[in-house]
């Protein structure tokens, strides 16, 4: 439960926004298109912040997408570390 309230505090004081933009490393944004805790129209303005980002969203997947969807999200993930 501490780690719990712990990750929920970090999560709502946390604001990259600013720092976006420099990001120049390259960046692949994976989204489930199901998410109820992140929306998913979030995603496409994180990528439009950060320079050369990629987005994927993953069809009916909600925010554990990683568990749920590993086989469509796993080669999306090796195929872009390996691009």
């Amino acid at each position: 439960m501490r780690a719990r309230r712990r990750h929920l505090t970090a999560s709502d004081q946390h604001d990259a926004w600013d720092a976006l933009p420099g990001i120049r490393a390259a960046t692949l944004v994976v989204h489930g298109d199901d998410d109820r805790l992140n929306p998913t129209a979030n995603a496409p303005i994180l990528v439009s912040r950060i320079p050369h980002a990629r987005l994927e969203l993953i069809a009916g997947a909600r925010h554990a997408y990683f568990e749920e969807f590993r086989a469509t999200a796993s080669p999306l993930v090796l195929d872009f570390l390996a691009s």
